[in-house]
């Protein structure tokens, strides 16, 4: 027996999976920029260390505006814990990046 396409519309997505693909969106397209500049700086002969700061650094720094932009829209989701940890990570693995980056130039 088939099924009126009401009932088909109905079954397929739910608003809120809908809201939440559209929250990943900014963030891979962070992740595909971050990784594109990284890929720009290693053919330009720049160090592996160097690219990966930077692009975990971009990275970082996009996550956390796009989880202040995203946060009224993750409100009502319960899913600011889950934005609010990929922000938090992203950050830590910068700030370590650019630690030990700092580090190899000093000595």
């Amino acid at each position: 027996m088939k099924s009126s396409p009401q009932e088909e519309d109905k079954s397929s997505k739910t608003p809120n999976q809908q809201v939440l693909v559209m929250l990943f969106y900014p963030y891979t397209l962070a992740m595909i920029t971050a990784g594109f500049t990284a890929f720009i700086i290693l053919i330009l002969g720049y160090s592996l260390h160097l690219a990966a700061s930077v692009a975990l650094g971009f990275f970082g720094f996009s996550s956390t505006i796009l989880y202040f932009i995203t946060k009224p829209a993750t409100k009502p989701l319960n899913l600011q814990g889950l934005f609010l940890s990929i922000t938090v990570l992203a950050d830590i693995f910068a700030i370590l990046s650019f630690g030990t980056l700092f580090l190899s130039f000093l000595g």
